[in-house]
Formats: structure tokens, C-alpha cells, sequence
């Protein structure tokens, strides 16, 4: 039983006693999901990783109730989340990079990177959680294995494929009038798998103008042409259209000010994947993906100052090719080497202005501006084990890159190259079924490269400008220490990481700046315990310390970002096939987007308190219930400053109860 004693006022000082309060209240050993890890490139297992990673396994998924992405990686330790339309669109934030974070944290599906090549953050909401299979979360630099938007961090989503004849429908409806829904079916043979399914989320939300609504389609499968080559695919595609309420004075604000603003979204995602065991010693995999979407956006709550009866309107492309393969062979016991090839195309294409309706927009004789990228890269890791306990690793990659920019006024482009590295060692303190445990340390470069509308746009408003911007590099050290037990999980971390040139927003002149060089100081602690059947304990800690180094706001911390944040919680089986359990998420003052010079007040302790339920009424159906926010005190959906508005807020949804239904037989 673990227990919370602080006042909100003032709780800044209070939280960081409370928070490892809970982490002693709750064990110092813990359940890992799983040890096995899915997508981290060429690797088996938690402690062979030089760094942290928490895993979502498909278990904990069924058991937590929850039906999107955004609300599964919330309850991970060190990952944090903020938006403008809607929850399952938040954009994720790992190690303190505030607002920029979606331009930071690499997301996976299969292998094929899903951020956009422009400042929008990649959309999880398609994404239908009864497909996955497991969510592995990387925390630290991964800039040298995943190259571009790895600075902080990874998070890779494993598709499941078809077992076995199958069908599941499952749906939920909350009482902020969200209302989602779920229906797969399977089938399967010895030398091939076939999965469809279809998902609907509905989400209303407390203001107004702040609905959602999301479709997908999806068909996947796999076929074994013999007994070392299979072929792996997945096609699906969505439709999606959405309110832009605009930001609020006030935290708990239901009113809105944009009333009829809205974007459509409708995007496709194409992955052939082909694998090839070569030996018992060698694989290798040709994953080739293709992705499109279209984005109209309309802002029809603010006339043409020159014109009132038009209307400001947005138009966008984007089409995205990646072909990432690799290989990877175990020499001996002491030597495996990994090589791959990583490559990208992006092409953006954008049309704005003011005029009656879309139709109009397209009728008229405006010039697209046109952007593309191409990103290609060698990679190579060798993995050395000179005598058993001690593992050294070699990471490293030659990145080069080129984005153009056409807006039939300006032609530009401008080209970046960068060898980036990473070496790290572990040491297995203990390798064995009841304790397995490593400590390791890493240390290497990091680089991002500016996003398209970074050099020439900013958010969808072209201009005729082309920012000569700096690509981001820096430093990053990590040390750890992790294991697995045969009772539970834990995982010991502190990390450094130096960045130059971080690209950031001014609103002041309305472009995109290189910022003054920025450190990070980061530790974190998580378990996770079973200490008796029918008992489950959680728990995390997370101290970020983000502030300039010099410059213009030297000493100042870097907005968005909370130093400590705490997570927790416990799930009580009574009786079997019905449990019981509580969540808490702790977070401590941070201050507000733009605010660089620390000049405003800081957003107030935020706390997430939940609970949640579950009943397996059969061995085929299943409900649950979950109340979200109970104390009403939990993060805003996103919290900023501007010189002309004050501070203004995206606010999130009160105290909210959901109810769901899962069938599958």
C-alpha cells in the first residue's frame, strides 16, 4: 500500500520526497511484461540493451482497457505528452526537449519510421491497439542505430501477425461522448496468416469544436515461400476529420475560440517487408513502405481583412518512401555485426490562401510550394564479448541529407552530412532464470536534421523565405543499472546530454531559429513487483534538469518541461477473472511554451489520478471501466505564453468514466 502527502501549493518542493516515497512504498524488484525485444534493432533481450527501455507487451495491453497509443505510453515512466487537437494526437516527449519533442522521439511501426517530414507530430490515432503486439520504449539518444529524430529516444510499435482462426469486436463509449469501436477477424495456415479489421474513434471532448473522428481500415499478413524466406505486408488507410477549437484564457475552459475551424485528414500506409534467414548464424530484411496524406485545413471562424466574405484555407500533400534494409550474422560467441541502409524520400506539397471554399482553392491559379527531402545513410554496429559477462559495442553512421524548397519566387535547397557514433559497454552482473541484471554506459553524438517547413514554412503559412538553418548536433552519456527477476523489474538510470544549434519557433520574428547551446541532466528509477498472485505494483521516477548554457537566456530552463514526474500504481486481483486497480501521475511545475526568459508563472503541480476495472465474465467476453482525471488536476493538453494573448491553454477533459466491451473467440 503506498500513500501521497503533499499540498498542492507549494508542491514543487514536495513532490521529489513524495515521488520516492512511492517508488519504497512499492519494492525495489519488479515484473517485467517481457524480456524479449521486438523492434530495438538486432537485439533479444532487456539486458543486453546500453540503455533504458520499458516494454508494453500485448498482455498488459488487454489488461489495461485502454483503446489508443497516447493512452498507453502516458503511464510510462519519462514519457510525457501535449497537443492542440484532441488526446489520441498528442505529440510525445521524452528527456526534456519541451515543445520541439515531436521532432526528437523516433516512432517505429514495424520497423518504418511514421514521423512527418514537416512540424506536425506523427499521428497515432489510426494506429488500432488491439493489432499490437508489444510497445517498446527507447529512453536516451539513439541518434547512431536510427539516425534523424532519435535524439531522445525511440518508441517502436510491433504489429501482431495472424495465429490462428480468430475474431474480436470490442467497443466503448465515455462519458465526455467519446464512443470508439474495434472488429478484426483472422485466419491462419501453416505457411500463411491473413488479418483483417476496421476501427472507429469518435471523440467529442467537453468544449466545443473539439471533436474528432477517426477510420481505419487495415489488412495484413504474412506468407512463407519457404522455410527461410517469408513475406511480411500491411496495408491500411484512414480517414480522419477534426476540430481546431484554438487555445482558451483559462485551464478548465469549455469555450472556444475558433467555433468552425477544422482540418481532414485521409492517409495511407503500404509495407512490404521480406526476410530472408540466410543461416543459422544470419538474416536478413528488404522492408520497403510507402506513405500518403492528404491534410485540408480550413480556418472559418476569421475573415480576410481585405475581404469578409472569404475564408482561410490550407491545403496539403505529403508522400513518403522508405527502404531501410539490413543484415545482421553472429560470427561466434563473441563477435555479431549488424549492417544496414537507411533511406527516405519525402515529398510535401502545400497551397494557402483566402477564398470562398476548397473548390474555389483549387480552381484557383495559386503555386504550390513545393518541398522535398532525401536522406540516406550507412549504418554499421559490431557487438563484441571478449570474455562472457563483458559486452563492448560499436555504433556508427555516415547521414547525409538534402531538402529543397520551391515556391515558384524561390528555388533553394541546401544539402547536411554528419558521421555520427556511439560506444557503449555492459557488464551482466548476474545471467541467470531468477535474477538476470546488467550496468552499463554509453557515451556518443547526437543530430537532427531542420524538418521542411522549419527552412521554409511555418505549420502549412508559406513563405517566400529559405531559413539557412543549422542541423542540431551535440553529445549524450548514459549509465544504468537493470534486471529481470522471477518476481519483478527494475531499472536504475542518469544520463548528460549537450546540444547546439536546437531549432525553435521565435514568435517575436515569426521564423525558425537556431537557439543557444542547451544541457540536459536526466535520472530516472522504475519497478515493477508481483510480490503474490493476485498483486501488482508500478512505479516510476523521472528528474529532468533542461536549461540554456549561455546566450540570451543563460540559466533558464527550458519550457514545457517538468523536473520531476511520478507515476504509480497497483492491481488487486480478489477473486479470479475480476481485478481492481489505481494510477497516479505526479507532475511538477514547468514553465509555459515561449517562455524562454522564465519571466511568467509557472503551470501549477498537475495530478492524473485514475481507476480502473476489469471483469472476464467468460473466457471470450471481457468489460472494464476506467475513470480518468478523478481530482480534475491533471495536465493541460498544451500551455503557452505570447506577448499579445497572456497565457493560453488547450485544455483537457474533467473527470471521465469509460466503459468497455471486448469479445474474441
Amino acid at each position: 500500500m503506498f500513500h501521497f502527502n503533499f499540498s498542492l501549493k507549494g508542491a514543487g518542493h514536495a513532490l521529489l520526497p513524495a515521488c520516492l516515497l512511492v517508488i519504497a512504498g512499492v519494492s525495489v524488484f519488479a515484473q517485467n511484461s517481457s524480456t524479449t525485444i521486438v523492434g530495438v534493432r538486432d537485439k533479444t533481450k532487456t539486458t543486453d540493451i546500453a540503455a533504458s527501455v520499458d516494454i508494453i507487451s500485448e498482455e498488459d495491453i488487454v489488461k489495461s482497457g485502454k483503446s489508443t497509443v497516447t493512452e498507453l505510453l502516458e503511464s510510462v515512466p519519462g514519457v510525457s505528452l501535449s497537443g492542440m487537437t484532441g488526446s489520441s494526437r498528442r505529440g510525445v516527449s521524452i528527456g526534456g526537449y519541451g515543445e520541439n519533442a515531436y521532432g526528437r522521439v523516433l516512432i517505429l511501426l514495424d520497423g518504418v519510421p511514421l514521423n512527418n517530414p514537416d512540424m506536425v507530430s506523427a499521428d497515432l490515432s489510426w494506429i488500432q491497439v488491439s493489432s499490437i503486439k508489444q510497445i517498446e520504449v527507447y529512453k536516451g539518444d539513439a541518434s547512431a542505430l536510427y539516425g534523424n529524430q532519435a535524439v531522445a529516444g525511440v518508441i517502436s510499435i510491433t504489429t501482431k501477425e495472424a495465429a490462428k482462426r480468430s475474431v474480436m469486436v470490442e467497443g466503448s463509449a465515455s462519458t465526455n461522448k467519446t464512443v470508439t469501436g474495434t472488429a478484426s477477424a483472422s485466419t491462419a495456415g501453416d505457411s500463411y496468416g491473413v488479418t483483417v479489421s476496421a476501427t472507429m474513434d469518435n471523440e467529442r471532448h467537453e468544449r466545443e469544436n473539439a471533436e474528432s473522428y477517426t477510420g481505419t481500415v487495415s489488412v495484413g499478413g504474412f506468407y512463407d515461400v519457404t522455410d527461410t524466406v517469408s513475406i511480411h505486408t500491411q496495408v491500411s488507410a484512414h480517414n480522419d476529420r477534426y476540430g481546431m477549437p484554438g487555445s482558451a484564457s483559462e485551464r478548465d475552459a469549455t469555450t472556444v475560440k475558433n467555433p468552425y475551424d477544422y482540418a481532414k485528414l485521409f492517409g495511407t500506409f503500404v509495407l512490404v517487408k521480406p526476410e530472408w534467414d540466410f543461416s543459422e548464424q544470419g538474416k536478413t530484411t528488404l522492408p520497403l513502405s510507402y506513405t500518403y496524406s492528404k491534410v485540408d485545413s480550413a480556418w472559418l471562424s476569421s475573415k480576410d481583412w481585405s475581404d469578409a466574405t472569404k475564408n482561410y484555407f490550407s491545403e496539403k500533400r505529403v508522400h513518403t518512401i522508405t527502404f531501410r534494409p539490413d543484415v545482421s550474422y553472429q560470427f561466434n560467441d563473441a563477435v555479431k555485426a549488424y549492417a544496414a541502409f537507411d533511406s527516405q524520400w519525402n515529398y510535401v506539397s502545400t497551397k494557402t490562401g483566402y477564398d470562398t471554399s476548397f473548390t474555389a482553392l483549387e480552381d484557383a491559379s495559386l503555386t504550390p510550394v513545393k518541398m522535398s527531402t532525401s536522406n540516406y545513410a550507412p549504418v554499421a554496429n559490431i557487438t563484441f564479448t571478449p570474455v562472457q559477462p563483458l559486452q563492448l559495442e560499436l555504433t556508427g553512421r555516415y547521414d547525409s541529407y538534402t531538402i529543397r524548397y520551391d515556391s515558384g519566387a524561390v528555388d533553394a535547397s541546401k544539402s547536411y552530412s554528419k558521421p555520427v557514433w556511439k560506444a557503449s559497454v555492459l557488464y551482466h552482473v548476474t545471467e541467470s532464470d531468477e535474477f538476470d541484471s546488467s550496468v552499463y554506459a554509453s557515451y556518443g553524438s547526437i543530430f537532427r536534421y531542420p524538418f521542411t517547413d522549419e527552412v521554409g514554412s511555418f505549420y502549412g503559412y508559406t513563405t517566400d523565405k529559405f531559413s539557412d538553418l543549422k542541423a542540431e548536433t551535440g553529445y549524450s552519456a548514459r549509465l544504468g543499472y537493470k534486471g529481470v527477476l522471477n518476481i519483478g523489474s527494475f531499472d536504475v538510470y542518469g544520463g548528460w546530454s549537450s546540444t547546439d544549434n536546437e531549432i525553435v519557433y521565435n514568435g517575436a520574428t515569426y521564423a525558425n531559429e537556431n537557439m543557444d547551446p542547451i544541457t540536459r541532466w536526466t535520472a530516472g528509477a522504475s519497478v515493477k513487483v508481483t510480490p503474490i498472485q493476485y498483486v501488482a505494483f508500478t512505479a516510476g521516477y523521472t528528474f529532468v534538469n533542461a536549461k540554456f548554457t549561455s546566450g540570451t537566456y543563460k540559466d533558464k530552463k527550458v519550457p514545457l518541461v517538468s523536473e520531476h514526474v511520478c507515476t504509480a500504481g497497483i492491481t488487486i486481483m480478489p477473486i479470479e477473472k475480476i481485478a481492481f486497480g489505481s494510477t497516479i501521475r505526479i507532475d511538477s511545475p514547468y514553465y509555459l511554451a515561449t517562455d524562454f526568459a522564465n519571466a511568467q508563472d509557472k503551470e501549477p503541480v498537475a495530478v492524473n489520478l485514475g481507476l480502473n476495472a476489469s471483469c472476464k465474465v467468460t473466457e471470450d467476453f471481457t468489460l472494464y471501466a476506467n475513470a480518468d482525471n478523478l481530482l480534475e488536476k491533471a495536465k493541460p493538453e498544451y500551455a503557452g505564453y505570447s506577448s499579445s494573448a497572456g497565457a493560453y491553454y488547450y485544455p483537457r477533459d474533467g473527470r471521465t468514466f469509460t466503459v468497455k466491451a471486448r469479445i474474441m473467440y
